[in-house]
């Protein structure tokens, strides 16, 4: 894949934005193996697991800190239309993270990482704790207003409701204390509630309302994809191409428009080929596993792939984006844990009739 990447610098319009993407990626690849290198067992699993839960904690606390502060003052100055309404970077919560969509991703699998743990684990005052974390990162997911993070986060939640009969209680117990919470704060500022239920409603509106100017780069990008279909206009190339076609936005905003654009179909092939292989030991991993955690681990790691990958038809994460690689690189290292090992060979009769007679 790399090498596919490196290649098209040969043709890319703008070497030098090409070489700066090339380094970023490096940069993500190394804390893709770095991850996969150092999580050598099940306790370094969970303790790379429970990295993901702090960091989305950490994150959510500053985030509702931030909402009171300041976000709810910006509400109340908000004008909300009927139709779409672009809310400011006031108005979203951003924590300390350079985005609310970004924001909004980190606690997508924050949260479901935290919610397989929760079914997982048996003590009582850990049960209590991830129960205060969900409701807090929820709260924050729902402050940052990102459409694309409410809809990842309800996929990945909804498959761990369909493979885990415990999943639903818990969909069930932090639907019903978070809308709780919304309702006690609607009564001090009503205004808050009306912009979620504005962008919520977007998502039964045309693309051509509800993201205009997405919707238009999109066809910018898939002109650009059909005049280089095989390999691509090259790594970096969308932000120069995108100005000379008078593009509405500098980025995709689309991770398979992206990809097509930049690399062709052999880039798409290539993520793509990745994608199943992972899918394909974890549905092996599935059939043969008797170890009821494991699994629901395991359940937890494609909820969060699935989110993933919803989030990147409405993102574009580039291939150098941190959190990407490193939620990769999650999902590799619980299959080198936990994955299904055959014997590379079977004993032979001498050590057979040892075992029997032993």
């Amino acid at each position: 894949m790399f090498s596919c990447i490196a290649l098209t610098l040969f043709w890319t319009p703008d070497i030098g934005r090409g070489v700066h993407h090339v380094i970023k990626i490096i940069t993500g690849l190394l804390i893709y193996y770095s991850i996969i290198n150092l999580t050598k067992d099940k306790k370094s699993f969970a303790m790379v697991a429970g990295t993901w839960i702090f960091l989305g904690v950490a994150l959510s606390f500053y985030g509702v800190y931030e909402t009171m502060v300041e976000g709810l003052s910006a509400i109340s100055q908000l004008d909300i239309n009927e139709g779409y309404t672009h809310l400011g970077r006031q108005v979203r919560t951003t924590s300390v993270i350079h985005g609310p969509d970004t924001l909004g991703l980190v606690l997508n699998l924050s949260i479901i990482i935290t919610a397989v743990t929760l079914l997982t684990t048996s003590s009582g005052n850990t049960r209590a704790w991830l129960w205060v974390f969900i409701v807090v990162m929820s709260f924050t997911l729902l402050a940052t207003f990102s459409r694309k993070s409410y809809l990842g986060v309800m996929l990945g939640m909804s498959y761990i409701v369909l493979n885990n009969k415990k999943g639903f209680r818990i969909f069930l117990y932090g639907v019903g204390v978070l809308t709780g919470l919304i309702l006690m704060l609607y009564f001090v500022k009503p205004s808050f509630l009306d912009v979620v239920l504005n962008r919520v409603a977007t998502f039964f509106q045309p693309f051509d309302v509800s993201i205009t100017d997405r919707a238009k780069t999109w066809k910018i990008a898939l002109e650009l994809f059909s005049q280089t279909p095989i390999m691509g206009n090259g790594i970096g190339s969308f932000f120069t191409l995108a100005a000379m076609l008078d593009a509405p936005l500098s980025l995709v905003h689309n991770f398979y428009l992206f990809v097509l654009t930049e690399l062709g179909l052999m880039g798409l092939f290539l993520i793509m080929f990745w994608v199943f292989q992972v899918v394909q030991n974890y549905i092996r991993f599935h059939r043969a596993s008797r170890d009821k955690n494991a699994k629901t681990l395991a359940t937890g790691m494609i909820a969060g792939l699935l989110a993933l990958m919803v989030q990147a038809g409405f993102r574009t994460f580039g291939l150098t984006d941190p959190v990407f690689w490193g939620f990769l690189g999650l999902i590799v290292a619980f299959l080198k844990v936990y994955g299904i090992r055959t014997p590379s060979k079977k004993p032979s009769l001498v050590q057979q009739r040892k075992e029997i007679k032993a």
